[in-house]
């Protein structure tokens, strides 16, 4: 294995080792003012900003165009309304040495307006250069678009890190242990929750990649590493926000009600914080290279907390050598993808040397590549390594061997994130990549996801029947619900994407109240094998009710959120795998007789003798402590959250609607499988900015598309995009 490993590092060194082209010489853009990106100011009813192109050479250049980098209709790169032209109105324009020229860049603001943040570029075409040619990067913000003068990303990130440092100091400084230090946990997880409902407020449900950005809003650029052509990007987009909520809600949740083993630790909650920084990052990265990194950090510090437990080592390795796999696969196969990508720009409109930028991957033409690799398609290859890699980190079937050992092994904080967080981001880095950029080789694909998650939903519901320990059994709910997901999206329907990216929100929910349980029955009886317990719904009530709507989330019972999202799978599923989605549904039974043994030997009968007489619990007279009033909060938050969610789901799914479709149109041309024939008119060529100011539009509803104020997109295959 570390052979493997070590030949695939290998090879991400040499895929690196790669130039780029330059600029035309003696080409020379710069604006009027500052330094670029060029910063478009408001004016009335628009967006305008100037800037020079000359010519520093020793002999005459002549511009031949002016042009948007854009996209075409069905994947803009620009909203609508964006112009650039030279001063005064020449198409073709000869600089002699020495001289320079005035070029407009105008962004003419539709009403409503869609797109609230602009970044584009303007390139400048001489005449007789091949290559890329020279860019001018520009960017302009909507007053109120962007909450904390556009940096909100970025204090998503910062929060936990400077949380991070304050127990890392108070380590440093000697105070290893301090009896209230989850409270830095807990500010943390309430200042990321305040944040995120900031985001919530200004985010727009109906904004998708048809509007530009794709899809994203509240965009950062910086440059980050020029040389290497790595930017520092981050952005929001739906599920990336919803799950922000869920890492804040885990957060709160692992604080609150932590005890015990690593609760007054300093050096453990520096390492949770730094964990809970780098999954925000890989969350929110725009940037392939800066996604990596969050990643290496994500995993470096999973595997520093399981290590640090002590006894635990034996499952830290096996992490450890899961996780070099899954950042092997990905970073080879990220590495080829950037290099392959065509020609990149960075904010400012440098030449970058390879495209890192997920939105340059998503516009680049891999469909079109006939390279081989170990003897086929390369697309093909790059897919399914990219498949293992997130399907590692999510911890889905056949690829969960490390979680059982994990779980069972770390403190209840620790498990938390480790459950409910991670297999959300391993799916939506798997919908993201092979969705967003390889979405030609995911229809390709799409049987075997589906044959993948059938599986493993089956695998988790047997392996939760006869699971002895209520942790363990945790980890089988989370190979059962990351097997939903992968149903789901197999389906290549706007709602079995849905439904995959809600299961991994709402599960990870149900995860953490069973392991929150896990955590409050080892603090108080220092035991959460299922034979050594019993009667426990008499004497902690308020815990029966909390593992009652855990138990029910993790199988998809009805009156949760993850009952719809098991169901808008199946369903979607089944317009094309109806034999496989039967498959998948029989999964059910299992896992709903795992559920009931499992709350029965919990919670019904007598309090066993051996427990009842314990040292542990004979300071109370031979009875449990109640829940504390942090565990109370938590867990019982937690519980009618879930049961919140089942019964009014739409909160969730206004943020998951419009990236669904985004998402499943990149691979099949009717994501909503609605037969919607276009007039004849469109089909004819016609501007974009007329196509997209057409009044017609559509969204994605739970079974079928409704009107509504989404673009309807007519594209160039003559079929009409629903949105």
């Amino acid at each position: 294995m570390a052979r493997v490993v070590s030949l695939l590092l290998a090879a991400l060194v040499v895929l690196l080792a790669r130039g780029a082209s330059a600029a035309p010489a003696g080409l020379v853009l710069r604006p009027l003012a500052g330094a670029a990106p060029l910063e478009l100011v408001p004016q009335p009813g628009a967006f305008l900003g100037r800037f020079l192109v000359e010519n520093r050479g020793a002999t005459s250049l002549v511009v031949e165009a002016l042009e948007l980098r854009d996209g075409p209709d069905d994947a803009p790169r620009l909203p609508a309304g964006v112009e650039a032209e030279f001063s005064d109105g020449a198409s073709t324009v000869t600089l002699a040495p020495g001289e320079s020229k005035l070029v407009d860049v105008r962004w003419v603001l539709p009403t409503p307006i869609a797109a609230r943040t602009l970044w584009g570029h303007v390139l400048v075409r001489v005449q007789g250069v091949e290559g890329p040619p020279a860019a001018m990067g520009f960017h302009a913000e909507v007053a109120g678009a962007a909450p904390l003068g556009g940096h909100l990303p970025s204090s998503l990130i910062v929060t936990p890190l400077v949380g991070a440092l304050v127990a890392l100091a108070l380590w440093l400084f000697g105070a290893r242990r301090l009896r209230g230090l989850r409270w830095v946990g807990v500010g943390v997880g309430v200042a990321q929750l305040a944040l995120a409902c900031v985001a919530y407020r200004a985010f727009s449900p109906s904004f998708t990649r048809y509007d530009g950005n794709e899809g994203v809003q509240m965009l950062e650029r910086a440059r980050l590493s020029p040389s290497l052509g790595i930017e520092y990007a981050l952005g929001l987009d739906g599920p990336a926000l919803s799950l922000v909520f869920l890492l804040a809600i885990l957060l709160v949740t692992a604080a609150l009600a932590s005890r015990g083993r690593g609760a007054h630790l300093a050096s453990f909650w520096a390492l949770l914080l730094l964990l809970d920084a780098a999954l925000t990052g890989a969350l929110l990265a725009l940037d392939l290279a800066l996604l990596g990194a969050c990643l290496a950090v994500t995993l470096a510090s999973v595997f520093a907390l399981i290590y640090a437990q002590g006894a635990a080592r034996a499952p830290a390795f096996r992490f450890a050598t899961y996780a070099l796999v899954a950042l092997a696969l990905l970073g080879c196969s990220g590495a080829y993808l950037s290099a392959h990508a065509g020609a990149a720009y960075l904010a400012d409109g440098a030449l970058a040397p390879r495209a890192w930028s997920l939105f340059d991957l998503y516009h680049a033409d891999f469909a079109g590549s006939t390279a081989q690799l170990f003897g086929a398609r390369a697309v093909t290859v790059l897919w399914s390594a990219l498949f293992v890699g997130f399907a590692i980190i999510a911890a889905g079937f056949p690829f969960h061997g490390w979680l059982d050992d994990a779980l069972e092994a770390v403190p209840a904080p620790l498990a938390l994130m480790l459950g409910g967080a991670l297999p959300a981001l391993g799916v939506l880095g798997l919908a993201r990549l092979c969705f967003g950029a390889l979405g030609h080789a995911a229809g390709w694909a799409a049987p075997t996801l589906v044959v993948v998650g059938a599986l493993g939903m089956l695998h988790g519901a047997l392996t939760a029947l006869v699971q002895a320990e209520l942790r363990r059994f945790a980890a089988s709910a989370v190979r059962f619900q990351v097997g939903v997901a992968l149903v789901g999206l197999g389906s290549l329907t706007g709602i079995g994407v849905e439904a995959a990216l809600m299961a991994v929100v709402v599960s990870g929910l149900g995860v953490a109240l069973v392991l929150g349980v896990a955590g409050a029955l080892d603090r108080r009886l220092a035991r959460t094998r299922l034979a050594e317990l019993g009667g426990l719904g008499r004497e902690l009530p308020m815990l029966a009710l909390v593992a009652a709507a855990g138990l029910a989330t993790v199988l998809g019972a009805p009156g949760t959120g993850s009952f719809l999202a098991l169901f808008m799978a199946l369903l979607g599923a089944a317009a094309r795998h109806p034999w496989l989605a039967i498959v998948a549904s029989l999964a059910v039974v299992p896992m709903a007789v795992a559920s009931a043994r499992v709350f029965h030997r919990v919670f019904f009968g007598e309090l066993p003798a051996a427990l009842r007489e314990s040292p542990l619990l004979e300071p109370h007279g031979g009875h449990p402590p109640p829940l504390a009033p942090g565990e109370r909060v938590a867990l019982g938050s937690l519980a009618a959250l879930v049961v919140f969610l089942g019964f009014w789901p739409r909160p969730l799914l206004s943020l998951l609607d419009a990236a669904s479709l985004d998402l499943a149109s990149r691979v099949v041309s009717d994501p909503t499988e609605i037969a919607a024939a276009p007039p004849p008119e469109s089909l004819a060529p016609a501007a974009r900015e007329a196509r997209r100011d057409s009044p017609a539009r559509a969204k994605l509803s739970l079974f079928r598309a409704e009107p509504s104020d989404h673009l309807e997109r007519p594209l160039r295959d003559g079929t009409v995009r629903l949105r």
